[in-house]
């Protein structure tokens, strides 16, 4: 009706829907790709003592937990990725990460520490930029932010998944 030029992404494709409504908790690339992320998520669900005792797996993070010294730092403001925090962590390859790309300055994530599943929040401490081009200041609650955190909290609430919040705001 007035002329507006627009393309079927921008009406409501995939991309859209990830970064800028949010309506989509995981976008993959392809099927095979969502097959993949699909099958990892039930594996995250799978009980813990079962899978714990049976497999007599001893569980690695990804970095050595050391190295949470050497990126958060102790004094001032200094930015990070949270997301190197949680690899000190949680048990190796099991993030999950919900709505990555929407609500970018909190991090909702399903991982696994010591075999159990757990559901994360954690204020991301750089600055980002949303799909819309905005700024965003680490270590703020932004209004998507706090979105994508209500409906994982639902989420991990329907599934039974304990919930750890890493706070670090200034």
């Amino acid at each position: 009706a007035i002329g507006q030029v627009a393309d079927p992404e921008e009406l409501g494709g995939a991309a859209m829907h990830s970064q800028i409504s949010g309506t989509v908790d995981f976008h993959e690339p392809d099927d095979p790709s969502c097959l993949a992320r699909m099958r990892s998520l039930v594996e995250l669900l799978k009980d813990p003592r079962t899978s714990q005792e049976s497999s007599g797996h001893s569980f690695r993070t990804e970095r050595p937990t050391e190295d949470v010294y050497d990126i958060v730092p102790f004094e001032g403001a200094a930015e990070y990725d949270s997301r190197d925090l949680l690899r000190t962590i949680v048990d190796a390859g099991s993030i999950q990460e919900y709505k990555a790309q929407y609500g970018p300055t909190l991090v909702t994530a399903i991982a696994k520490i010591e075999g159990q599943a757990v559901g994360i929040i954690a204020n991301q401490r750089q600055r980002t930029m949303t799909a819309k081009h905005e700024l965003q200041i680490g270590g703020v609650i932004y209004t998507d932010s706090v979105e994508k955190a209500a409906r994982f909290v639902m989420d991990c609430n329907q599934t039974g998944l304990p919930l750890i919040f890493f706070q670090d705001v200034q």
